[in-house]
């Protein structure tokens, strides 16, 4: 299996919650072949943990949305 992967979100934002969040349907939608690009063979896959939104792609989701969050409260704080 190749090594050189890239995992795709599709992430949201809730003007009335200020939070990012993962849009699923969206995702789905629109990575209908898998969310992962296998670089190595230049291949959308599948990977069943990920794609069934099990192992860690909910605690990369979790990063990224708190991630993404803060730094919409830095941009927020420095624009006062």
């Amino acid at each position: 299996m190749s090594k050189h992967k890239q995992y795709h979100f599709v992430v949201q934002f809730d003007t009335e919650t200020n939070e990012f969040s993962l849009d699923i349907d969206t995702l789905y939608a629109n990575f209908r072949n898998g969310i992962i690009f296998d670089k190595d063979q230049q291949e959308w896959v599948a990977d069943p943990e990920v794609d069934n939104l099990e192992g860690g792609y909910l605690d990369a989701e979790n990063v990224l949305s708190a991630w993404l969050t803060r730094a919409n409260e830095v941009q927020e704080e420095e624009s006062l």
